[in-house]
């Protein structure tokens, strides 16, 4: 059995390949590879291209949404200047959101401040609405919002743009504007 094996192995064919022959092959590896990576790399720079498209549109969407939401939900109202209706003003009190905000004013309008351009009172709008959509409240305060919204049929978006609200303002006074003069 054992002489039936190797001269199996013996019969096998060999094939030489040269120097030459190996680099250039190695060349046509690298050199795919390479194309290959270099199109991958397009590809990723695509992508990346179009999610910053897309959460620009996301962005634009949910202001839209967010004004849609406050004008049906009677809060505020969706018109320039965007203001609180008297429900708002009521919802923000009563919420304890305005107690959050008036506890962390100072605190809330430096972070949002912090490498933004302020220079009229649309940006400072935009500033203070971006900064509270992304803010991440402490959670008992956040809790005792989203039993708040449970409570009377509000979305937690609404009623954190009720108090983005009462921040601009506070920000636009502290900016030296008048928070009636905004303008989209």
């Amino acid at each position: 059995m054992n002489s039936g094996f190797i001269s199996l192995v013996a019969e096998m064919p060999v094939i030489q390949i040269g120097v030459v022959e190996s680099l250039l092959g190695i060349a046509a590896v690298v050199l795919a590879v390479g194309i290959a990576w270099g199109k991958l790399n397009t590809s990723v720079s695509n992508i990346d291209s179009d999610v910053r498209e897309l959460k620009t549109d996301v962005k634009d969407v949910r202001e839209r949404f967010a004004a849609l939401e406050g004008k049906t939900s009677g809060l505020y109202q969706a018109h320039s200047p965007i203001s609180l209706t008297k429900d708002g003003e009521r919802t923000l009190n009563d919420s304890g959101l305005k107690e959050y905000i008036d506890q962390n004013k100072q605190i809330l309008i430096d972070a949002c401040d912090a490498g933004a351009d302020m220079r009229t009172p649309y940006d400072v709008q935009e500033c203070v609405f971006e900064f509270f959509d992304s803010h991440e409240l402490p959670q008992e305060t956040e809790d005792k919002l989203k039993i708040y919204a449970y409570d009377h049929g509000l979305k937690l978006d609404v009623l954190l743009r009720v108090g983005a609200i009462y921040l601009r303002d506070i920000a636009l006074i502290q900016k030296g504007f008048d928070p009636t003069d905004i303008k989209d």
